[in-house]
């Protein structure tokens, strides 16, 4: 079971103790495993402690003190928003734009890289197979001149002297 913790506007350090007070926090997103949450079972429901989301701005908010997953989930989410009330909310919406937009140019450049990697595999399958290919032509060649060696006939001529002093040859 995984918890994905967001906040909104995206940005927030997140919180929250678990355990011996190992704190979990993530400028995004922060996932913790099954092993990791407080393992009370309530009705078949998992509880766990409240997480807190801390904007660049200082503004603060919190889950309530015990967060209940139910159903059976392998992926829960759960979002934390950001009071409207609170000051500084231009700072975070600024920063949360800015975050996604640098988010996106490391995304780029991620699926830019794999896009270059699968093209050079392709490009060395390809490689290989010309070359593979043009190997199998030249050895087709080769056993074709070796299966049709070419003959040459010897050739017999006589050549005579005609009576008005002209030669005539005959070749057979």
């Amino acid at each position: 079971m995984t918890l994905t913790v967001t906040s909104m506007p995206a940005g927030a350090i997140i919180r929250s103790d678990h355990g011996e007070g190992d704190a979990v926090m993530s400028t995004f997103v922060a996932e913790w495993e099954k092993s990791d949450l407080d393992r009370h079972m309530d009705n078949g429901c998992w509880r766990i402690k409240s997480f807190t989301a801390t904007w660049p701005s200082g503004a603060t908010a919190s889950t309530e003190r015990t967060v209940r997953l139910c159903g059976g989930q392998k992926q829960y989410g759960l979002v934390i928003n950001r009071p409207r009330t609170a000051p500084g909310g231009q700072q975070d919406y600024e920063f949360s734009l800015k975050a996604a937009a640098e988010q996106r140019q490391v995304q780029q450049a991620e699926q830019a890289a794999r896009q270059a990697q699968a093209d050079a595999r392709a490009n060395a399958v390809i490689e290989g197979l010309a070359a593979g290919f043009a190997a199998g032509m030249d050895a087709r060649a080769a056993r074709q001149q070796q299966a049709q060696p070419v003959q040459i006939a010897p050739m017999r001529c006589i050549s005579r002297r005609k009576i008005s002093g002209a030669v005539e040859t005959e070749c057979n």
